[in-house]
């Protein structure tokens, strides 16, 4: 039995011995580069839509190039006292893209003007949400500034994380007769009142994106 075995164990090794992989040599090409390029961009695009409907969720218009009020709509109290005009909601979305460095986003507005009368400083902005946009979209955190006069020179309106992501940044402009438990929509609120200087009022508003 044992020289049956040793003779068993000689054939396999001999077999083993006689296929190709039991000398297998193996040799390689030099390393090769595999390179690719993403530029560094820094751009910022915009979108302005009305909200029609307060909802939730908000019902929008398509989308607009300028943040037209048209007539402001005059309303009257519960004694009858005609209320401080108001005008539209709009939303303005950012879009922000600076190949991952962090950023900030201000704008600059000069008041409303007709002619040498000035509007009431009743315009304000609420930035509401930085998101990542598209249909499902996600917080990309960061800091919103606090509702404030829309009027003013730099206003910081959202300061990103360290990161840098691109995103949506969305704010609310709203041309506001008073909120409805009388506190201030936002700090230096003035009214229109409804003694205002007829005519048609307008500015201009500029966002930057530094990074």
């Amino acid at each position: 039995m044992k020289q049956l075995t040793k003779i068993v164990a000689l054939i396999a090794a001999i077999l083993f011995a006689g296929s190709p992989s039991a000398f297998a040599v193996t040799t390689s090409t030099p390393a090769t580069s595999i390179t690719a390029t993403v530029d560094q961009v820094l751009a910022l695009s915009i979108a302005i839509r009305e909200e029609t409907s307060p909802g939730p969720p908000p019902v929008f218009g398509p989308v607009v190039t300028v943040m037209n009020h048209g007539t402001l709509v005059r309303s009257n109290d519960a004694s009858g006292n005609p209320n401080a005009l108001r005008g539209k909601a709009f939303h303005v979305f950012l879009g922000t893209n600076t190949s991952g460095r962090p950023y900030t986003i201000t704008s600059s507005m000069n008041a409303m003007m007709s002619g040498a009368t000035p509007l009431p400083r009743a315009l304000g902005v609420t930035p509401i949400q930085a998101t990542t946009g598209g249909t499902s979209p996600t917080s990309i955190g960061g800091t919103l500034a606090s509702p404030q006069d829309a009027v003013g020179t730099g206003k910081l309106l959202y300061t990103s994380t360290a990161a840098g992501p691109s995103g949506v940044i969305e704010l609310v402009y709203g041309l506001s007769g008073g909120n409805a438990d009388l506190s201030l929509p936002f700090p230096g609120w003035q009214p229109v009142p409804p003694g205002q200087a007829s005519g048609t009022y307008s500015s201009t508003i500029t966002f930057t994106l530094t990074a």
